[in-house]
């Protein structure tokens, strides 16, 4: 199912109530999954949930963790079939910024002539359409100046991620699906774990987070996803707005509810806006 919903409209509150109506009707709490983008909207989730489930005289609270928490989870849980240590580090944005930076320092690249963010952001880009360092080599390594020393900073940094026993954020989606796409036990173990799952912001989501999300969905077929293609904005770090606009096409049987009325803005407003 998924439900399209403006700003306003409850978005939010529907997942909340979805999952502890689920629970009430006696789905084991360690039965469903949900997912959203940031850490603030995981962990006010998290207290709808629990604050709604107390009420209820209810204890137990399913995972709710954004994408990289998620990808985190099965990483520690599975990731010994990807030779992936079972503690690794991760490194944020800075972190990856200093490593590309140490990278084309060793490849006499001046910041000014290419930055250390802008290698970064071709990388994460590249990253979340699954592409690996060697492939991009191989394709790009050749080509303009950019690409080529893209290409062999990518390289280098992937050498360092290796030596340090560390995954980047990207690394945190990319490696997941890779690991459920190639190992068909493990598959199946992360498909029987979550029987319901919910995502927030299904218009953010990029071309490996709709693969997650439809490769653990693909046994019970219970993917329930909120969206608001009007506030789609993150277009220019891999997010695909078609991703919930396409769902009917992307699952057969799927279908569509409109929430349609505003609870935080006046009708002038909402129709100023429209």
């Amino acid at each position: 199912i998924s439900v399209l919903a403006g700003a306003g409209s409850g978005k939010t509150r529907v997942l909340t109530t979805r999952i502890c109506h689920l629970i009430r009707e006696g789905v084991p709490a360690n039965r469903i999954l949900a997912v959203t983008f940031t850490n603030k909207a995981a962990r006010e989730m998290r207290e709808r949930v629990r604050t709604m489930l107390e009420n209820d005289g209810a204890w137990n609270v399913p995972l709710i963790a954004t994408f990289h928490g998620l990808g985190r989870e099965l990483l520690e849980s599975y990731g010994k079939v990807m030779s992936i240590p079972r503690f690794f580090s991760v490194y944020d944005r800075d972190d990856s910024e200093k490593a590309i930076g140490k990278a084309l320092k060793a490849l006499d690249i001046d910041a000014k002539e290419l930055s250390p963010r802008s290698v970064l952001g071709r990388i994460s880009r590249h990253k979340g359409e699954g592409m690996r360092a060697q492939e991009f080599y191989e394709k790009h390594g050749r080509s303009s100046f950019g690409a080529r020393i893209t290409a062999e900073a990518w390289l280098r940094y992937e050498k360092t991620l290796t030596e340090e026993k560390a995954l980047d954020f990207d690394d945190l989606i990319a490696l997941p699906v890779r690991m459920l796409e190639e190992h068909d036990d493990i598959r199946a173990l992360a498909q029987n774990r979550w029987k319901y799952i919910h995502i927030d912001e299904y218009q953010d989501t990029n071309e490996l987070q709709e693969r997650l999300a439809g490769i653990l969905a693909e046994k019970h077929r219970n993917l329930f996803v909120v969206g608001d293609g009007d506030q789609a904005i993150y277009g220019w770090r891999g997010a695909k707005m078609e991703n919930i606009l396409n769902f009917e096409k992307r699952y057969s049987g799927a279908r569509t509810i409109i929430l349609e009325r505003n609870y935080r803005s006046t009708k002038n407003l909402v129709d100023a806006a429209n």
